[in-house]
């Protein structure tokens, strides 16, 4: 009796590790197969993703080096009256400028000029536009490219941009420009 369960101990044993080893082969097997297909995929997609960063970040500094190359054609206004002083030389130019806030839709409140003394060795003398208007943002947003596109030499100098009381809609911007202008 002893030899007869010891022989079905032996067969049960043997069953249940073939059960097991079926088991594995069938079902957790291709659940690995399946992990190790995502590690793949999750490399190559990484590796992919690497490589565009890569290109992404040389193709700016090739960018910035055209940038840095490209020189920008700067006017310096000429003033059809030659031996004036700064801010009577300017007037076409302040002109431009007043025409400039009207076509982009900008109410004047103020405009004062400084006019800066020019090194001697600068080629031109400057004049200090101080300008506050009141508009909408969209209105000072067009404005500033108008400036900013301008053919003559420009420097924005500062810019505080405030809501108006009362309306926030409504906007105070007092902007500084230095106008460079022909000695």
């Amino acid at each position: 009796m002893k030899k007869i369960i010891s022989k079905n101990i032996i067969y049960y044993s043997v069953t249940l590790l073939l059960l097991i080893v079926f088991g594995l082969v069938k079902f957790v097997g291709p659940e690995i197969n399946k992990i190790n297909d995502y590690k793949k995929k999750i490399k190559e997609t990484e590796s992919k993703l690497i490589a565009y960063r890569n290109k992404v970040e040389s193709e700016s500094l090739q960018q910035q080096n055209i940038s840095k190359n490209i020189a920008v054609p700067v006017i310096i206004y000429s003033s059809p009256y030659p031996g004036l002083d700064t801010e009577n030389a300017s007037v076409e130019l302040v002109d431009q400028i007043i025409e400039m806030i009207r076509i982009t839709q900008n109410r004047i409140v103020e405009i004062s000029f400084n006019v800066k003394p020019a090194d001697s060795a600068s080629p031109a003398n400057i004049l200090s536009l101080n300008m506050s208007l009141n508009s909408s943002y969209t209105n000072f947003q067009n404005f500033l490219h108008k400036i900013y596109t301008w053919k003559y030499l420009a420097a924005i100098k500062d810019i505080t941009i405030s809501p108006e009381q009362g309306d926030p809609n409504n906007l105070t911007a007092k902007i500084v420009v230095d106008l460079y202008i022909n000695k």
